[in-house]
């Protein structure tokens, strides 16, 4: 988003349309979360994988006390 913003200033760049960047940068803010939602929480996901790996009880199955 901050490279769209840079790209249209410097395209832009003796009067560049303020208004524009302005209310689209807001527009931008409210809708990209939504958008994004669920490539962000795999990524946040991941990287609590990454710092706290899951304990190794967690990934085995509970042993079947029938047998």
């Amino acid at each position: 988003m901050p490279a769209v913003f840079v790209a249209v200033l410097v395209t832009t760049w003796p009067d560049p349309p303020w208004g524009l960047l302005e209310y689209g940068g807001i527009t931008l803010m409210i809708i990209a979360p939504f958008v994004f939602f669920p490539f962000s929480k795999t990524l946040c996901l991941a990287l609590e994988l990454v710092f706290r790996p899951a304990a190794q009880d967690e990934l085995t199955p509970p042993a079947d006390p029938g047998r």
